[in-house]
């Protein structure tokens, strides 16, 4: 982390580019934005009660002890930018916590499949057109569908629902 930090101090250019485990290299933050002024997710039949994106102050500053601001926050843990663990759709399925961290960091390609839209299904051949014979088995795969662009359109047109 240090090591990163340095590179942006020294006046890199792009700040995008770092000096990663001894290599430059661009790193890309894909995170969306979680405000709980614009994140809502559906609560589908099933769910044994609704959980939104939601902040709380546990502790103010003048509240006693070390005069410190505290904050506790609820959601789901499908909510914002975020892995599926294979759990979420596959029963006995590993949880995130017991995959190997090693997999989420490193090079990847991204597979341009805008042409897509919500809830329509990507196909193999839609990955093929994208990045046909170049991806190898325990490659990272980044799926651009840009569908949350439209959200965020929606969203200044007063429509605030994220449908997940």
């Amino acid at each position: 982390m240090n090591e990163m930090l340095s590179n942006l101090k020294n006046g890199s250019p792009d700040p995008d580019i770092v000096v990663f485990l001894g290599r430059t290299v661009r790193m890309i933050d894909i995170s969306l934005e979680l405000d709980t002024a614009k994140f809502r997710m559906r609560t589908y039949a099933g769910f044994k009660k609704d959980m939104q994106f939601e902040t709380e102050v546990l502790k103010d500053y003048d509240d006693g002890g070390l005069k410190q601001l505290v904050r506790g926050v609820h959601m789901r843990l499908h909510a914002g930018s975020h892995v599926d663990a294979p759990s979420h759709m596959i029963k006995g399925g590993k949880d995130l916590h017991e995959l190997d961290l090693n997999t989420f960091i490193g090079p990847a390609m991204v597979a341009d499949i805008r042409h897509r839209g919500a809830k329509e299904a990507i196909l193999p051949e839609d990955l093929d057109k994208s990045v046909g014979g170049q991806l190898e088995p325990h490659d990272r795969l980044l799926l651009r569908t840009d569908i949350n662009k439209d959200l965020r359109r929606l969203r200044r047109s007063g429509w605030r629902e994220h449908l997940i």
